[in-house]
């Protein structure tokens, strides 16, 4: 997809200081003296087609899912340590951000890159283009309302507090913009929404692309189930367990998926049934950025042509249970176990393609599995004898697949609920989970190389607006905690 970046940033033709969407300077000077009018692109289905297209090639920046924010869940958790030469990653794993860290400004940046593509196919997509019927019209749109909603839940649980179940969830997190910036005099200066406005456009736009989108079996873009998948996630951050829970059941009863027959199946097969949605990257596109942040440079050793700056903490693969294939180590990559050894350290076997050539498996329905587990039996205490053990059939099922044995019969509550997040923690390990679930979850976060655990409530659990956003937005507010 990387030969239809060009096209669409000249398309956006964005000023993006005046979004406060800033980043390295070769982000901001984009020129716009290059730029393609909507109404010259928008004439024909084949126009439409390279607009969405172009959406789907921002998913592959750095800060969008790319890389950046991902590691971020990790390596700000209890599974990641950083020991490369880039101070801001180091500091992600000691919760000690500035506001001059270039790499959040990425998550800001790249987001609104995407959101901007998105807005651009839902403003302009109508049955008035060329050879565009009602039905193309719901196909694209119902995509683009898709990533522009995955990139609002970026932004929203980086730059904005917990969002807190019958609370008012006031606080800003994100600016809103859901038209498109073709010019740089539409960008004026804009505040920040408040949690609960991004969860509720998240929301309405989601449920817009299942009302839009049929079955896609091509798992590089977004059909309905996706657009399912990630609903019943952002219902479970809600506290929303009834319809997180229908939700998740939706896609896992669906005949177009299955569970694989190993963990690491889905990493080896990128057409696998198990994958939902993913982000492509080819050779060509993963070169470039993997050049500063992308998951192959980091996560793979310099044997596999990686810097081999990011690795699981011993305690991470202490912590695994005897025989689970998902903290066992192989001898060399591409084994059955999910992290093999090279040159005396461990690498995760889920980037393994010398030409950083790797998709990444961002929704799959091992995930929405555990999530419907999860919305089962909350509230604690309140789930139906039913619903535990439907739970636990998830949960069997998911450990029986690592080569672990089933849990008892009788475990329950508060017990299965711990396993549950447990089994959240192994399995989605080096997806960009684990750092989101502590903090929906108000539990402490520690790794080896904290002074002292985060706390619920920390302030360092939301990222700075750095410098470079502020000086270019001045309707932006700094997070608490920041100077």
């Amino acid at each position: 997809m990387r030969n239809y970046t060009n096209t669409l940033i000249l398309l956006s033709a964005v000023t993006l200081g005046f979004l406060g969407l800033t980043a390295c300077d070769q982000t901001i000077n984009r020129d716009p003296a290059q730029s393609i009018p909507p109404d010259q692109v928008f004439v024909d289905e084949a126009g439409v087609e390279t607009a969405v297209n172009g959406a789907y090639d921002a998913l592959q920046l750095g800060g969008s899912f790319g890389g950046t924010a991902f590691q971020f869940a990790d390596i700000g958790a209890d599974i990641v340590q950083f020991g490369g030469s880039f101070v801001e990653f180091r500091r992600i794993n000691r919760y000690n951000f500035t506001i001059n860290n270039g790499f959040v400004t990425d998550i800001w940046v790249d987001n609104y890159e995407l959101i901007n593509r998105a807005n651009l196919v839902i403003d302009n997509t109508s049955t008035d283009v060329e050879d565009v019927n009602q039905a193309d019209v719901d196909r694209y749109v119902g995509q683009a309302k898709f990533l522009r909603a995955a990139a609002y839940w970026q932004l929203v649980r980086w730059f904005g507090p917990r969002y807190v179940p019958g609370g008012s969830n006031d606080s800003p997190a994100a600016v809103l913009r859901t038209s498109a910036v073709t010019e740089s005099q539409q960008a004026s200066e804009k505040s920040r929404a408040s949690v609960a406005e991004i969860y509720s456009q998240i929301v309405s736009d989601l449920q817009d692309s299942i009302s839009r989108l049929g079955v896609n079996a091509n798992p590089k873009r977004a059909g309905v189930n996706a657009a399912r998948a990630l609903l019943a996630e952002v219902r479970l951050y809600q506290g929303d367990f009834d319809d997180a829970a229908s939700l998740a059941n939706t896609v896992i009863s669906s005949s177009e998926y299955s569970l694989a027959s190993s963990p690491i199946a889905p990493f080896k097969n990128e057409q696998n049934d198990e994958l939902v949605f993913s982000i492509s990257f080819s050779s060509i596109d993963g070169v470039p950025d993997a050049a500063n942040q992308g998951f192959h440079t980091f996560y793979q050793p310099a044997a596999r042509g990686g810097r081999g700056d990011a690795f699981p903490f011993d305690a991470f693969l202490q912590d695994g249970a005897d025989g689970d294939l998902r903290t066992g180590v192989d001898d060399e990559a591409l084994g059955d176990s999910l992290f093999y050894s090279s040159a005396g350290s461990n690498f995760t076997n889920k980037f393994t393609s010398p030409q950083f050539a790797d998709d990444f498996t961002w929704l799959r329905l091992a995930k929405t599995k555990l999530t419907r587990a999860e919305a089962l039996i909350r509230p604690v205490g309140s789930a139906s004898a039913s619903d535990q053990s439907d739970a636990r059939s998830i949960v069997n099922e998911i450990r029986t697949r690592a080569g672990l044995s089933p849990v008892s019969s009788s475990l329950s509550g508060q017990a299965l609920l711990d396993e549950i997040i447990s089994q959240r923690r192994f399995e989605l390990a080096f997806e960009g989970d684990r750092r989101h679930t502590l903090r929906r979850l108000q539990r402490p976060i520690d790794n080896p190389v904290l002074s002292s655990p985060i706390t619920p409530g920390s302030d360092r659990l939301v990222l700075p607006l750095t410098t470079a956003l502020l000086e270019r937005n001045g309707e932006l507010s700094q997070n608490p905690g920041y100077n």
